[in-house]
C-alpha cells in the first residue's frame, strides 16, 4: 500500500445509490477506505442541489469527515450548460455549508459561449490560488477554511490555459 496514495471516489447519490448500484459511501467514509468523495449532484436547478447538499452535510457528514466532500456539479452534458448564475450559486452555497471544494463535469463548459463559465470562475470564486488538501488535513478533518476558492489545482492549470 502507498502511504501517498489519495483515494476518491464519485458515487452518486446515497440512498439511491445503494439500492440501485449498492455504492455505501457512508460505510466507506465510516471505515477509512475513501479519502475524497465526490457524489454527483448532478440537478439543473438550483434548489434541487441545494436539497441534496443540505442533506449530505446533515445526514452523512461529521465535522471530521466534512473535508473528505467536494460534490460533482453538472457543468456541461449534451445541450445543457449550467447558467453562470446558477454556478456562482452552488459554489457559494457550498462554502455556506463548510464544503470547500467541488468538482465539474465536464471541463468542456468552461469553454462554451466564449470561455464564459472560465471567466466568471477566474475572476471571482477561484481567482485566488488554492492548495490540495493533504491526507493528514482529510485524515483530521482539519483542511483550512482559508481555502475558498477551488480545491483543485486542476481548474487552476486550465483556466491558465484557456487565457
Amino acid at each position: 500500500m502507498n502511504p501517498n496514495l489519495l483515494v476518491a471516489i464519485a458515487p452518486n447519490i446515497y440512498d439511491w445509490a445503494f439500492q440501485e448500484y449498492l455504492q455505501d459511501s457512508p460505510a466507506w467514509l465510516k471505515r477509512g477506505i475513501v479519502d475524497m468523495i465526490n457524489p454527483q449532484i448532478y440537478r439543473r436547478d438550483f434548489r434541487s442541489y441545494a436539497a441534496i447538499a443540505d442533506k449530505l452535510v446533515n445526514q452523512q457528514f461529521t465535522d471530521v469527515t466534512l473535508p473528505k466532500l467536494a460534490p460533482g456539479i453538472l457543468m456541461k452534458l449534451g445541450n445543457y450548460c449550467i447558467s453562470p448564475e446558477y454556478l456562482v450559486q452552488a459554489i457559494e452555497y457550498n462554502r455556506q455549508l463548510g464544503i470547500q471544494g467541488e468538482i465539474f463535469f465536464f471541463y468542456e463548459g468552461l469553454r462554451e459561449n466564449n470561455n464564459t463559465l472560465a471567466k466568471v470562475l477566474r475572476n471571482g470564486l477561484y481567482a485566488k490560488s488554492a492548495s490540495f488538501p493533504t491526507l493528514s488535513d482529510l485524515s483530521t478533518g482539519s483542511v483550512s477554511n482559508k481555502r475558498t476558492s477551488s480545491i483543485w489545482r486542476g481548474v487552476e492549470r486550465l483556466l491558465k490555459k484557456i487565457f
